[in-house]
């Protein structure tokens, strides 16, 4: 056959990318790349989406892990999804704990891997010690072929018993690996909570001034509006317009949300200002215009202070007219734009 195949390429008239093309292995190459939101999800996903031999893309955001299936190099694939994101990529090195013989070993354990993973290492030693102590093995080795003195019976009841003792090793070192991963959360969680203690400890010296306003949901997108400050009914504060988004989950609507920030407009009396005045420096959401899809981006129109453009998830891109829509029903329920871009 192999002659009769040199002769087919010889006489074969398709062009060499094809034939090329025909030797590419048809694999899957996993790859793991930091995720943080849905943008970086689409993100990652269309860095490969448009690839030669690429058959299928999988993206798990929660996992950070990308698969792509297809006659592909995993090399090239790695090195494309390094460039066109500009994130630190790398093979996927995680495998289930189930299948390594001690997860809560060092160098195996790893705190930011999914749950239900530990790192792919292979320790010759460790190997060697878990076969020469291992249960399974003494029990083998004692009841095989080669031993005269074996017995059916036995050998089955051994086997059994093994695979008691098996399980419950099994379960012994699931339990230590979760108490070792809940232990690693509370210490991160101890480091955060002294990190921020520290930061808030010596926030009066690194800021002028701090006003902390909570939102009900995270936004991707901040940007002062270009407008001169509004007066306010005290003459030593002045309105600052923001425009504001959500991320919010799947059952929830988004939102666009002007705000107020009452700024001073000289150096603030910190020692005059009083936690129950009403007029203090605060933000305040005064607006709140419904649309579909979480806000990754939203900007004040230059030329007119009240007009905002804003990108959500979805393809269309949203002009709003502050103004108007202040005067227009429902506007918390339905997304009901001035103007549609779509590109």
């Amino acid at each position: 056959m192999g002659v009769l195949d040199h002769f087919s390429n010889l006489f074969d008239c398709s062009s060499g990318r094809s034939r090329l093309k025909k030797r590419r292995q048809f694999q899957t190459v996993e790859i793991k790349v930091k995720m943080d939101c849905e943008g970086c999800e689409r993100k990652v996903k269309r860095s490969v989406e448009g690839m030669r031999g690429v058959t299928q893309v999988d993206v798990e955001r929660k996992a950070h892990k990308l698969t792509v299936v297809g006659y592909v190099d995993p090399g090239k694939v790695l090195a494309r999804v390094a460039h066109r994101t500009g994130k630190r990529v790398e093979f996927w090195p995680y495998v289930p704990y189930d299948v390594v013989a001690h997860p809560y070993a060092a160098g195996v354990y790893d705190r930011k891997a999914p749950s239900g993973y530990v790192r792919n290492v292979e320790d010759p030693q460790m190997g060697n010690l878990a076969r020469a102590s291992s249960t399974e093995v003494r029990y083998t080795t004692a009841f095989s072929d080669e031993n005269p003195a074996a017995c059916t019976s036995l050998l089955h009841s051994d086997q059994h018993l093994a695979g008691n003792q098996k399980e419950a090793e099994n379960a012994k070192e699931l339990e230590l690996t979760a108490a070792a991963m809940a232990e690693d959360q509370d210490q991160e969680s101890a480091v955060l909570e002294e990190e921020y203690t520290v930061w808030k400890k010596n926030s009066p010296f690194l800021y002028d001034l701090i006003i902390s306003h909570p939102l009900e949901w995270p936004s991707l997108t901040v940007h002062w509006a270009p407008s001169a400050p509004q007066p306010h009914t005290d003459p030593s504060l002045a309105a600052h317009k923001l425009v504001l988004g959500t991320l919010t989950s799947d059952d929830y609507p988004n939102f666009l949300m002007v705000a107020d920030a009452l700024l001073p407009t000289s150096q603030p009396n910190f020692g005059a200002i009083s936690e129950n005045d009403p007029v203090m420096p605060k933000v305040e959401i005064t607006q709140k215009i419904r649309v579909f899809g979480e806000v990754n981006r939203a900007r004040w129109m230059p030329q007119k202070s009240t007009i905002v453009g804003a990108k959500t998830s979805g393809a269309d891109v949203y002009v709003l007219d502050c103004s108007k829509q202040g005067g227009k029903k429902h506007q918390d329920e339905a997304c009901d734009p001035d103007l549609r871009l779509r590109g």
